[in-house]
């Protein structure tokens, strides 16, 4: 007796069987004359209760919705009908066919079990070969959830050391798309930091002073745009002053223009941080992943599982009573399952409006530390509408 999954998001083919939510099946009754067949459909007692689920995504014989019996009358002894599996991942099925009503004689059962699953396919895109990692945990979480994560391509793209937010939508053009109906980019990126420009306006006390700002606030190459220097108020000209990182700040040395430093002023313009990411799935259906900070391949793909989980659609905002958004810190829709503050947020209606802290789901916001679905969470995964057209809805193309 074989388990068959049948992927019930791809698209039907018939050199391969095990495609489709609708299963093709035969069953051959030893009877000679005509009768009544009854077919009768029998879920694996683990499978989610059916009044569960919407009435679109529960399994019948035939056609959505017939959850019980169909009668064939012929007098044939094959007969040929669709076993249409729920859209509720490791469900498991069965069929039985009966000359009787009640189906408890003249049994002809199918064999085979067929188990719910979905397929989803993935590229995996790399600014650099070093940055590659494996992503057996990622791939470990979702077959738990009865989604089969499966790899096209890898490919090496041009490297930047960081990516602002508004170029994500361009550099997702080096997606090469492999498989249909559907596919995931993952990108494994340098960095994603949203900038801002600082400006400094200083008199010098000395041929060198440091202006103190915090290193963290400019992790970019290229964090100098100008520094230019006006001797005893006469008009600013660039160079020929010297202005580099120290620990601590930004030292500034007008030496070379060879007078009293106290009569020097200079403005200085500096690219600094405004905002880093770990990762950004705001164009689906891809998925950034900033693996250039140093942080070990276990936090980056914890990363990735969290951003594949918003490309499937988590966390939902209707019907999700763990849902949290922008109005408590999610940055977006995430999920607040064990966080310390557990009052109900104001993304569900209620009244706290702070942050949540110490999530553990891995959809909480900003963890990346985490690779277990919650329970709650577990239930919309498992019922992830993967399919063509749903995906579409969600501009993934």
């Amino acid at each position: 007796m074989a388990e068959i999954k049948q992927y019930i998001n791809l698209e039907p083919d018939s050199s391969d069987k095990t495609l489709g939510r609708t299963k093709k099946v035969k069953v051959t009754l030893e009877n000679d004359a005509a009768a009544i067949v009854y077919l009768f459909l029998s879920p694996d007692d683990e499978n989610k209760d059916p009044v569960q689920l919407k009435s679109i995504n529960r399994a019948g014989i035939s056609a959505s919705g017939i959850e019980k019996t169909m009668t064939i009358t012929g007098a044939d002894k094959t007969i040929e009908f669709d076993l249409v599996l729920s859209n509720y991942g490791g469900d498991k099925f069965k069929v039985k066919a009966s000359l009787d009503s009640q189906g408890e004689k003249d049994i002809k059962e199918i064999s085979d079990t067929f188990v719910v699953w979905k397929k989803l396919f993935y590229q995996l895109s790399c600014m650099k070969a070093s940055f590659n990692f494996a992503l057996t945990k990622v791939t470990d979480e979702y077959k738990k959830h009865f989604i089969e994560l499966e790899e096209t391509a890898s490919v090496i793209v041009p490297h930047k050391e960081n990516l602002e937010t508004d170029e994500l939508e361009t550099y997702r053009g080096h997606f090469k798309k492999k498989k249909t109906p559907f596919e995931m980019h993952v990108v494994l990126i340098d960095r994603q930091c949203d900038s801002t420009v600082k400006y400094f306006n200083h008199t010098m006390t000395a041929n060198k002073n440091i202006l103190l700002y915090v290193q963290d606030a400019w992790p970019f190459a290229d964090w100098l745009i100008e520094a230019k220097s006006s001797v005893s108020g006469a008009d600013y000209i660039s160079g020929n002053i010297i202005v580099t990182q120290v620990a601590g700040g930004i030292e500034i040395d007008v030496t070379s223009l060879g007078v009293d430093a106290r009569k020097v002023e200079v403005d200085i313009e500096i690219k600094t941080l405004k905002g880093e990411y770990t990762g950004d799935a705001s164009f689906p259906p891809h998925v950034f992943i900033a693996v250039g900070k140093a942080r070990s391949d276990e936090s980056k793909s914890k990363t990735v599982a969290h951003e594949i989980g918003h490309g499937i659609g988590m966390v939902p905002s209707s019907g999700h009573t763990l849902h949290y958004e922008n109005r408590n810190g999610g940055m977006g829709n995430h999920c607040r399952y064990g966080a310390d503050q557990n009052d109900v947020s104001a993304a569900q209606g209620g009244t706290f409006s702070g942050t949540y802290t110490g999530g553990t789901c891995v959809m909480f916001a900003y963890s990346s530390e985490h690779y277990t679905y919650c329970a709650t969470c577990k239930e919309f995964v498992r019922e992830a509408k993967l399919y063509k057209d749903s995906m579409e809805t969600r501009k993934w193309g």
